[in-house]
C-alpha cells in the first residue's frame, strides 16, 4: 500500500514522516475546514489544505495520493463576478473542479488461505480551479500523477477540500474491525501487521528487577500491576527498539525504554535467545508471536523485554500465557483510535455523537451536561475547544460515519435548522441561496459511488500517517518496481536494452509478491519505503528482474552444487549450512540423497532446483535473511543499517558491496544494474517526482569495460580476475512501468 499527499513538496535528506506529511498538508482552522466537525459543529468529512510553493513561490500541483480510477470528473465553472452566481457565496468564490479516485490495493494477506487482504477506499479533491486535461472519468491513474491545480474557498486562494472515504466492508478491511472498541479477549489480526507491536499484560503481571534468563538467582519482583492492566508498546525506530508502557486510556506510563540497534542484531539475539528454532525466535522478537511456518521450540519460550513501570524500570514475559499481541493494523483504541457512528445524524448536519462531544466540553462542565444525558456547546466553546492541538490530535483518530455533505438531495433536512435557529433565522430568500451555493458544489448522485448516503470518513493526514506504516506491496505496485529498460556496460560502452513489458512485469509479480512480502515483512525491510527501495535494488539484479532462482552454469562452478540459489542467490557450502540451521531444516527435511548427504537437506528440494521448479516462499526468506544478517555478508554489516543512512550514489554502491562481496568498486558485479535499479525504484517508491524527460544523469566509479583481465594466478587466489578502473556518466531511464 503506497501513499503520498495530495500535495508533493521536495522531501528533505533525513526528515521524518512527522515532518514531511504536515509540511505537504497543512490544515484548515478549527471551525473552518477541519475534521471530523467544523462550522457550528457541522460534520465535515474532510480537511481544507493550503498548496505549498516550491521555490520559485508557484503553488504546487495537486497529485493522487495512490493508484486507483477515475470514477468522477468535474471541470471547474470559470470565476465571475456575478454576486449571485451560485458560487459567489460568503464574500467570495468557490471552485467547483472536482476529481473522485477509487483505490483498490492490499494491506497484507490472509496467510493460511492465502488470499489478500484487499481494500478499497475513494479521495475526494474538490475546490479545484484547473482539472488537468488528459483525465478522463473512467481511466487509471498512478499515485503522484498530476490532477490539477488547488482552488478558491470562499474567496481564499490555493485551497483544496481533501476526503478520504470507504463503505461498511471496507473499514472492517482497513481497520479490522467494524465495532467502536478493539475486541481484546484474543489477539488481533495476522493479515496485517505493521508500526508498532502492542502487548495487553493482565491483571497481577509481574515485573522484575533483571533479565530472569541472564539471572543466577531468582529475579526479584519490582513490581505487579495488581490495580490495572496494562499494554506495553514495541517499536522499532531507524535501529533502535524503543519499549513503552500505557495505561488503558492510552496514557503513558514513566520513560519509554530504548535500546540502541537492537533491530540490526535481531538474528544474533534469536540465535543465542532460542538456538533451537531461531527463524521462529526471529519472529517472536520482531512481532511478539510467530506468524510464519516455522515452529518455536519450545513452544512457550519467553519474550523478556525490559520496559517503563511506575516505579522506573523492569522486565516482563510478553509471550507469557493471556498476553494478546495486536499492532497498528488493528486501529487500537488505546491509541486513540475509535470508531463512531452518529445515531442522530439524520436530524441534522450537526454532530451529537458524545464522544465527540465529550472531548470539548470543559471539564467542570461535565457532570452538569453529563447529567442531562446532552453535551450542550455554545459556539464560543467549540471554537476554543477545536483550536486546542491535544483535542485536534485527539480528533483524528475518530472514524466517523455520518452523511456525506456532498449530496444535493438532503439539504432541505440537512440545513433546515438555520431557518429556526435563533442565531441564523435565514429567510427562505436567504436560505434559497444557500441551497443554491451548497447544491452547486454536490456531486454525490452524480458519482454513484454506491457508498449509500452514509460512508465512513478518515481524517486525512491521520490516514496517511497510519498507512504509510504498512508497506505491503500489492501486484501492480510490485509490478511497478520493476524497469522497462536498462543500460548495460558491453565491452567500453553502454548500451540501452529493454527489460520487461507490462504484461511480463505483471506475470511476475504475480508469483512473487506474496513471499517477497512476507519476508519483507519478517525481517523489517518493508518497515520504510527507502529500506523496500535499497532491497529491491539488489534482489531485481541478483534474480535477472525476478526471473532466475538458480545460477546459471552453476553445475558447472568449482563450488557446485552449492551454486546460486534463491532470489539473492545462496551460495558455498558454509552458507547453505548457516541458513538450514537457523530454518531447522535437519529436523523438518532430513536425510537428503547425494551430493547434499553431509549437509543434511537438500537445496534443490528445499529452495531451487531450476529456474521453473523452486520453493519461493524460501527463495525469498533466505534472500532477504542474507540481506539482514550481518554473519552472512563480507563486510558484517547489517543490511536494515545500510537502507537506513541514506538514498544517495555512496548509499547503493555500499549496499552493493553487501550484496556482492567487499570487493573493490570495479570488481562488484552488474553495479551498473543495480544503480539503476536504486534510481528508478526512488521515483517509484518514495515521494520524489521524476524529472519531465523521465531520465536522470548519475555519474559513478565502476569498472571501464565488460571485458576482463586475468593476470598471472597466485597460491592465494588462482582464479582471480581483475578489471580496470573508470568514471562513468549515463542518463538512466526512469520511464514508468504500466500498461
Amino acid at each position: 500500500m503506497l501513499l503520498s499527499p495530495p500535495f508533493l513538496p521536495v522531501p528533505q535528506p533525513g526528515e521524518t514522516d512527522d515532518q514531511f506529511i504536515p509540511r505537504a498538508m497543512a490544515a484548515g482552522q478549527p471551525g473552518a475546514g477541519a475534521f471530523p466537525i467544523s462550522f457550528e459543529l457541522n460534520w465535515h468529512g474532510g480537511l481544507h489544505l493550503t498548496a505549498p510553493q516550491d521555490d520559485q513561490n508557484t503553488p504546487l500541483a495537486v497529485r493522487a495520493m495512490a493508484d486507483g480510477t477515475v470514477v468522477f470528473l468535474r471541470s471547474p465553472t470559470q470565476q465571475n463576478a456575478d454576486m449571485k452566481h451560485p458560487l459567489n457565496y460568503l464574500g467570495g468564490w468557490s471552485d467547483d473542479g472536482c476529481v473522485v479516485i477509487r483505490h483498490e490495493t492490499e494491506v497484507g494477506i490472509q496467510q493460511a488461505a492465502g488470499v489478500a487482504t484487499s481494500v478499497v477506499f475513494y479521495s475526494i479533491y474538490q475546490h479545484l480551479n484547473a482539472v488537468d486535461p488528459g483525465l478522463q472519468q473512467g481511466s487509471a491513474i498512478y499515485r503522484k500523477d498530476r490532477i490539477g491545480t488547488a482552488g478558491q474557498i470562499y474567496g481564499a486562494a490555493n485551497k483544496i477540500h481533501f476526503e478520504i472515504i470507504c463503505d461498511d466492508a471496507n473499514v472492517e478491511h482497513l481497520t479490522g474491525r467494524n465495532t467502536t472498541y478493539n475486541h481484546i479477549t484474543a489477539d488481533g489480526r495476522t493479515d496485517a501487521v505493521f508500526g508498532t507491536l502492542y502487548f495487553l499484560l493482565l491483571l497481577n503481571t509481574q515485573f522484575f528487577a533483571n533479565d530472569p534468563l541472564a539471572a543466577t538467582a531468582p529475579p526479584q519482583v519490582v513490581y505487579t500491576n495488581s490495580q490495572e492492566a496494562h499494554f506495553v508498546g514495541m517499536q522499532f525506530v531507524k535501529g533502535d527498539c524503543v519499549m513503552e508502557t500505557r495505561h488503558l486510556d492510552g496514557r503513558t506510563l514513566g520513560t519509554p525504554v530504548r535500546e540502541a540497534k537492537y533491530e540490526y542484531k535481531l538474528y544474533s539475539e534469536a540465535a543465542r535467545l532460542y538456538p533451537h528454532g531461531p527463524s521462529a525466535g526471529l519472529e517472536l522478537l520482531r512481532f511478539g508471536r510467530v506468524l510464519g511456518p516455522d515452529a518455536l521450540n519450545p513452544p512457550n519460550s519467553p519474550l523478556w523485554r525490559k520496559v517503563p513501570t511506575p516505579t522506573g524500570q523492569g522486565w516482563v514475559n510478553l509471550n507469557a500465557p493471556n498476553v494478546r499481541k495486536f499492532s497498528d493494523a488493528d486501529f487500537p483504541m488505546w491509541d486513540g483510535w475509535w470508531m463512531l457512528v452518529d445515531g442522530s445524524a439524520s436530524v441534522d448536519s450537526r454532530c451529537r455523537e458524545f464522544a465527540i462531544l465529550d472531548l470539548l466540553v470543559q471539564r467542570d462542565d461535565k457532570q452538569q451536561n453529563t447529567a442531562k444525558g446532552l453535551l450542550n456547546l455554545t459556539p464560543q466553546q467549540a471554537q476554543q475547544a477545536l483550536a486546542d492541538p491535544a483535542i485536534q490530535a485527539k480528533l483524528s483518530r475518530k472514524i466517523c460515519k455520518f452523511p456525506t455533505h456532498w449530496d444535493a438531495s438532503t439539504i432541505d433536512s440537512r440545513f433546515g435548522w438555520l431557518r429556526t435557529d435563533p442565531r441564523y433565522r435565514m429567510t427562505q430568500t436567504d436560505f434559497a441561496r444557500f441551497k443554491a451555493h451548497v447544491t452547486a458544489l454536490c456531486f454525490w448522485q452524480q458519482a454513484n459511488l454506491g457508498l449509500g448516503t452514509t460512508p465512513w470518513h478518515f481524517h486525512p493526514t491521520a490516514f496517511l500517517s497510519q498507512f504509510r506504516k504498512c508497506c505491503w506491496l500489492s501486484q501492480k505496485e510490485l509490478a511497478q518496481c520493476i524497469p522497462r529498460r536498462q543500460l548495460s556496460l558491453v565491452h567500453a560502452n553502454f548500451v540501452a536494452g529493454a527489460v520487461a513489458n507490462w504484461q511480463t512485469a505483471l506475470a511476475r509479480s504475480t508469483s512473487w509478491k506474496t513471499p517477497i512480502n512476507l519476508a519483507a515483512r519478517k525481517y523489517l525491510v518493508s518497515s520504510t519505503p527507502q529500506r523496500w527501495m535499497h532491497f529491491l535494488a539488489q534482489v531485481l539484479a541478483e534474480s535477472g528482474f525476478f526471473h532466475f532462482v538458480k545460477e546459471i552454469g552453476g553445475e558447472n562452478a568449482s563450488y557446485a552444487p552449492y551454486f546460486g540459489r534463491g532470489l539473492i542467490q545462496l551460495t558455498h557450502e558454509g552458507n547453505y549450512r548457516f541458513y538450514g540451521n537457523y530454518r531447522q531444516f535437519l529436523l523438518s527435511h532430513p536425510n537428503p540423497a547425494p551430493p547434499f548427504t553431509a549437509l543434511g537437506w537438500s537445496p534443490n528440494d528445499l529452495i531451487a532446483t531450476s529456474n521453473t521448479v523452486f520453493n519461493p516462499d524460501n527463495c525469498a526468506d533466505s534472500a532477504t535473511f542474507f540481506w539482514t544478517c550481518a554473519q552472512l555478508n563480507a563486510i558484517h554489516t547489517d543490511g536494515l543499517e545500510v537502507s537506513d543512512t541514506g538514498a544517495a550514489l555512496h548509499d547503493v554502491v555500499q549496499a552493493s558491496k553487501l550484496t556482492n562481496g567487499n570487493v573493490s568498486v570495479q570488481n562488484i558485479n552488474g553495479l551498473e544494474v543495480r544503480i539503476e535499479n536504486f534510481f528508478f525504484l526512488k521515483y517509484v517508491l518514495l515521494d520524489f517526482l521524476p524529472p519531465q524527460n523521465n531520465a536522470e544523469n548519475v555519474t559513478f566509479e565502476w569498472r571501464d569495460s565488460s571485458d576482463k583481465t586475468v593476470p598471472a594466478p597466485t597460491p592465494a587466489n588462482p582464479n582471480r580476475m581483475v578489471f580496470g578502473h573508470a568514471n562513468h556518466t549515463i542518463n538512466i531511464p526512469l520511464n514508468p512501468q504500466r500498461p
